[in-house]
């Protein structure tokens, strides 16, 4: 048994937040019968349609990393024309409608994580997994603004960061570069960060998603998680449940 709304999104009807709003205003019947309540438990056994359509069987699981080079956002369509991340995808992936978790900026460049599995997006998007970047930034910040961003900041729209880990990599003639890992993804946080103690990014690649690697995954290319590295995810969302 599981509640409607999570059938639903783990059957990619549509976003979490449409799948609400479908089923407030009655377009959802479960057994010939309108249910607005988010939480009813439904089965595989229940005949669920949306809109008088019947809700397909459930795809296969499947766990993916991209090396997204620069140039392309991280969605699936974009009304302004650019390259996404989409057309990255083979054509037997994309019909099993994975969709990027968390994203990396336009200029920003390195690991993706995709998946159809709401709950180990949720995960993972969630603090589940802590991320690491590789920063280049402007000019050489002082000691001293670097803890003030290590102790957590407030971004635009006034939300404070969580406490992030930041080590100085190397400095060039007029750069510095930085090891930076967060627990949290917030919309160009790590830009935000620096912009705001008055060094701005000029490089941004995402390394690392919890154990997963970057290395070893060509630019524009994918893999495809195999058996033990999905039970090592499943184990970690496992932990963080109890």
């Amino acid at each position: 048994m599981t509640t409607l709304i999570k059938f639903l999104t783990d059957r990619r009807v549509d976003s979490r937040r449409r799948v609400k709003d479908l089923i407030k205003d009655g377009y959802v019947k479960v057994n010939g019968k309108v249910v607005r309540e988010l939480s009813y438990q439904v089965n595989e056994k229940d005949k669920i349609t949306v809109k008088g359509k019947k809700i397909p069987p459930p795809l296969p699981k499947v766990y993916v990393l991209l090396n997204k080079p620069k140039g392309y956002i991280t969605s699936l369509t974009d009304p302004e024309g650019r390259k996404t991340i989409y057309e990255l995808l083979p054509y037997k992936l994309r019909k099993l409608k994975i969709y990027p978790v968390g994203r990396l900026d336009l200029q920003s460049e390195g690991l993706i994580f995709l998946t159809n599995d709401g709950d180990i997006a949720n995960f993972v998007l969630n603090g589940g997994l802590e991320k690491w970047y590789i920063v280049k930034v402007s000019g050489f910040p002082e000691v001293k603004k670097i803890e003030f961003l290590k102790r957590g900041i407030k971004l635009n729209g006034g939300r404070k960061t969580l406490p992030a880990k930041i080590k100085l990599i190397r400095k060039t003639r007029t750069n510095s570069w930085y090891e930076v890992r967060l627990i949290e993804g917030k919309k160009n946080q790590i830009r935000q960060m620096f912009k705001k103690i008055g060094h701005p990014v000029l490089k941004l690649k995402r390394i690392k998603i919890g154990k997963f690697e970057l290395k070893g995954i060509p630019v524009g290319e994918l893999k495809v998680l195999g058996e033990n590295e999905i039970r090592w995810l499943i184990k970690e969302k496992e932990k963080k449940d109890v």
